[in-house]
């Protein structure tokens, strides 16, 4: 008697895609906490594959990845119809991470994460620790800190987003 497969979300890759893809989708799916199990499907283009993907998933979940772009797809829904698609005009990784958390929330039903805002590029920050030792030394009150606005816009764009991320 041959075991059962695991309920799993199916990934599938177009020839001549970077395999790395699928390790974001997967960590992204893991994230949410459903596992992803990489399948070959039958060459087709994007949105064909990851139908295909989800039609061979018990959880009825395909992803599809290519080169361009990545798209999300339901067994139930029609073939030519995905979930969502993200084009890669930048960040491929973040895209196919993003893509397999949605896929994930659409398992354990979770609203999903539909615009794409790209994490903040890094910036140098000017050190912290400083300006609290000089203003202790001066015994300024707190409200008499300064912070660089750039500093804290990023500061409050990273809590917002964590805070979106784990659906607050």
């Amino acid at each position: 008697m041959e075991a059962m497969e695991r309920p799993c979300i199916h990934v599938s890759l177009l020839a001549d895609t970077d395999p790395s893809l699928y390790r974001w989708v997967e960590i992204g799916a893991e994230e949410e906490g459903v596992p992803t199990r990489q399948v070959s499907c039958e060459t087709g283009d994007l949105v064909s594959l990851a139908y295909q993907a989800a039609q061979s998933s018990r959880l009825n979940i395909g992803v599809g990845i290519s080169a361009q772009a990545v798209a999300l797809h339901e067994q139930h829904m029609p073939a030519r119809q995905p979930v969502l698609v993200f084009n890669y005009s930048e960040n491929a990784p973040f895209l196919c991470r993003m893509m397999g958390a949605n896929a994930a929330r659409m398992v354990v039903h979770r609203p999903l994460h539909i615009e794409v805002d790209f994490p903040p590029p890094a910036v140098n920050f000017r050190p912290v620790a400083p300006v609290l030792e000089q203003n202790v030394e001066k015994k300024l009150p707190p409200a008499e800190l300064e912070f660089e606005p750039v500093q804290l816009a990023q500061i409050i764009a990273t809590v917002v987003r964590k805070l979106q991320e784990r659906g607050l």
